[in-house]
């Protein structure tokens, strides 16, 4: 390690050491593979060094930023996992309108160093994942429909990248206008050509509040409330969700619509009026931990940008198995929505651990703001997925290790249906991260699918 002092808090780990289990802790607080040693850098200097090692005796290395890595797949008993924990360095200037982040920061550290001075950069949706990773991976979250995808708002990316022959190393800053082929291929394929270190973001200032109300319907309304999403309802800062879940104690399947509004509180009401409509021709009834919350033809609530993200932190925090899986559609039919109800009830009423299982699908609105590159030169976002509509992610947890397999086939089982028809089709499943004993993606998704392991 080198003599900065921040590299006194960084240490190299193997398997018979005290800290190495903490170390390779996955967000699933389950791993089924290992590595010959885990490094934990506390600065650049580090990291460089560590990568120098690597690279000049042909060892290979996995960079772990959050323990949500999809990497752990390429885990193997002869690699080095290089762990970022200590670099969370993040500074946010507003008037400048920019951020400056390391590698290590999580989603919600930059929520907060945004929030803290009336700010606001454009983040995911769980707080836990690394802001620098999910963002070069496309970058998908509330503010969406306002900014589009992430990767397009980050104006320059400091990144390690090593020269074939004779293996050297080298830190190279890229923005686009003096490494113009090294900024977008990190902005398209980061994963593949360099480890990103550090990137500054654009930061603008957010003084409003956003506004958020829950719809829930019977089942059978499915549908519907699929075809009115269809509607492309979900425009200027506004975002959606569809949500099958079955909360305890009656496990009863109920379908949620969970609406955002990112702007002005007073504007929120007419944000929402194609499911306010809605319900005025359904039966809506209120959940039990629902009962004091506002009137169904009202906003609901408000949350601060600071609590942007807060109903993510129980699932993070849950010391158990998860499975969980997601992909794009172009659209999505009320009789693929419905499809996919009927089978999310069928493994919760033939599971016989179903009272212990939590099992959820969630269908989000995608429709990222497009006037920031109308022709597609100024994002690295591939044509296909700039069309996307919608997302969805078919999520368990657990924590009977038989449940991996009816799990991992839950997801599959979901996705074929979803993605029914030539119209809706990507021929892509993007994400998957399971603790089964194959973490290949392909076991679950088939060989005939491409995998984008952002």
């Amino acid at each position: 390690m080198s003599n900065n002092p921040a590299s006194q808090r960084a240490g190299c780990f193997i398997e018979d050491s005290d800290a190495f289990d903490t170390a390779l802790r996955r967000w699933t607080l389950y791993r089924t593979k290992t590595a010959a040693a885990v490094v934990q850098v506390a600065c650049g200097e580090d990291f460089i060094t560590t990568v120098r090692f690597a690279t000049q005796r042909q060892i290979p290395l996995v960079v772990k930023s959050g323990g949500h890595s999809n990497g752990y797949p390429s885990i193997s008993k002869n690699n080095i996992v290089v762990d970022l924990l200590f670099t969370r360095n993040v500074s946010v200037d507003v008037e400048k309108g920019i951020t400056v982040a390391d590698r290590g920061v999580a989603t919600g550290d930059g929520i907060k160093a945004a929030g803290k001075v009336g700010g606001e950069i454009a983040t995911g949706t769980c707080n836990a994942v690394a802001l620098i990773s999910a963002t070069l991976g496309g970058g998908v979250g509330p503010f969406l429909d306002l900014r589009g995808y992430n990767v397009g708002i980050i104006p320059s990316v400091r990144a390690v990248v090593v020269d074939s022959s004779p293996g050297a190393t080298h830190v190279l800053v890229a923005p686009p206008e003096c490494n113009p082929g090294l900024f977008w291929t990190l902005r398209g394929t980061g994963h593949l050509c360099g480890i990103a270190t550090e990137a500054t973001f654009v930061a603008c200032p957010w003084p409003h509040l956003m506004c958020h109300s829950n719809f829930v319907f019977q089942p059978g309304h499915a549908p519907l409330v699929a075809k009115t999403m269809g509607k492309r309802v979900w425009k200027g800062s506004t975002g959606g969700r569809i949500v099958f879940c079955s909360p305890p104690p009656e496990k009863k399947t109920q379908v949620l619509s969970p609406l955002w509004y990112m702007g002005a509180s007073k504007e929120a009401p007419s944000r929402f009026v194609y499911l306010l409509a809605l319900s005025r021709f359904v039966h809506l009834r209120r959940l039990p931990y629902q009962e004091h919350s506002p009137p169904f033809d009202s906003v609901g609530h408000t949350r601060s940008y600071l609590n942007l993200n807060d109903s993510s932190a129980h699932i993070c925090a849950y010391e158990g198995r998860k499975t969980l899986s997601a992909f794009r559609m172009h659209l999505l039919p009320a009789s693929a929505c419905a499809s996919a109800l009927e089978w999310y009830r069928y493994f919760l009423t033939h599971n016989p651990h179903s009272a212990t299982t939590h099992m959820l699908i969630e269908i989000y609105s995608m429709n990222a703001d497009r006037k920031s590159y109308p022709d597609g030169t100024n994002t690295a976002v591939s044509k296909g997925f700039r069309n996307v509509e919608c997302g969805a992610i078919p999520f368990a947890w657990y924590d009977i290790e038989d449940l991996d397999e009816v799990c991992k086939q839950f997801a599959s089982v979901i996705k074929e249906t979803l993605l029914q028809g030539d119209d809706t089709r990507l021929g892509r499943a993007a994400y998957l991260n399971t603790p089964g004993k194959s973490e290949d993606a392909a076991n679950v998704f088939g060989n005939d699918i491409p995998m984008d392991k952002s």
